[in-house]
């Protein structure tokens, strides 16, 4: 999963920077200012939006656990420039990281459950896992009909167009 994650930030990167950027340059050593911060912006993503301890995120760009803290902090307190091109790759990068490191996260803890409480609480896990993320669709697309009825309301379409839209809003 945390290579899927580190295929988006270099792509991310890429785009943003006009140049190649590819995994191994973030698991490289190179000093290169642009996979630099391709790096720190990986290890900001991954320490802040996943429980991964620093080993683990080290691990995989083959650093110091302090350089992960130290990208971190870098990203964090980023001004002028610095600031604009990580602005620009969490931009580009974050909507399609969200969805994964929401499961990252959730693998995570599926292991452990599994290590620790057996494959009967692990399956436990997985069905209010599941049940939640039907709750969540479930709110939002009655939240995104509302909003369609409210709009065609305030529009005043005429009684029988919004009785045939009802119709078809309620089966999907």
């Amino acid at each position: 999963m945390s290579d899927k994650v580190m295929k988006i930030v270099a792509q991310a990167a890429s785009e943003v920077q006009g140049l190649t950027i590819t995994v191994g340059d973030i698991k490289s050593k190179t000093r290169r200012l642009e996979v630099v911060i391709a790096r720190q912006f990986y290890h900001y993503i991954m320490r802040t939006y996943t429980k991964q301890s620093l080993w683990t995120i080290s691990r995989e760009t083959k650093n110091n656990h302090s350089t992960v803290l130290h990208s971190v902090k870098t990203y964090n307190n980023a001004v002028g420039f610095e600031r604009r091109i990580f602005d620009r790759i969490y931009n580009v990068a974050f909507p399609q990281l969200s969805g994964i490191l929401e499961m990252e996260d959730f693998q995570l803890e599926l292991e452990k459950a599994m290590q620790q409480k057996g494959l009967d609480e692990a399956k436990k896990m997985m069905d209010q896992k599941l049940q939640r993320e039907v709750g969540k669709e479930r709110e939002r697309t009655n939240k995104v009909k509302s909003m369609v009825f409210e709009y065609l309301r305030s529009q005043k379409v005429q009684g029988y167009l919004i009785a045939g839209l009802t119709k078809e809003l309620e089966e999907v």
